[in-house]
């Protein structure tokens, strides 16, 4: 990972020493560590998970434990992948109940995060953040499947409905 780098109080800025890789080509979940240590002998160390995954396709989307029920919903999503500046993403189409939502998540190892943005749900003004996890990689049966908590806000950022959302792919 170039441009790693590392500064002690006392030594200034000390080297680092990297370990594991990862291969962008093969879903996977991969560890890479960051370690360096000062003249005195102290030790910094910092782990990364990598998370790579054939995430497009279509979902299974189950919504429940809304505090609104009549948004508790089953229906299909669909996934594709994409790159904002550097950060992998994810481009949901048909978030749950919020079917004219199209939101943009970005990954961080297996946690994901759809920032605050319109939730569509026809008052203007509402809107709809999520964060949640990845498991599986979607290389044979290790099925990909999202899990988010999310809130929907009015005008006023007054939390109005929340609940989980479960997608599985299909």
């Amino acid at each position: 990972d170039p441009g790693a780098s590392a500064k002690d109080l006392k030594d200034g800025a000390v080297s680092v020493d990297i370990t594991g890789n990862v291969n962008t080509a093969l879903a996977g979940v991969y560890t890479i560590t960051y370690s360096s240590h000062d003249m005195a002998g102290n030790i910094g160390k910092v782990i990364r998970t990598v998370y790579v995954g054939d995430f497009d396709g279509i979902y299974k989307i189950v919504q429940t434990n809304c505090t609104d029920t009549s948004r508790n919903h089953t229906g299909l999503s669909t996934v594709t992948s994409l790159s904002v500046s550097q950060t992998f993403g994810l481009y949901i189409s048909n978030f749950g109940l919020y079917a004219a939502n199209n939101v943009a998540a970005t990954i961080n190892g297996n946690g994901v995060v759809v920032a605050l943005q319109p939730s569509a749900t026809g008052t203007a003004g509402n809107q709809i953040e999520a964060t949640g996890t990845i498991s599986g990689t979607g290389v044979g049966t290790d099925t990909v499947r999202f899990y988010f908590d999310f809130k929907e806000r009015d005008a006023s950022g007054v939390i109005i409905n929340q609940g989980n959302a479960r997608m599985t792919h299909q």
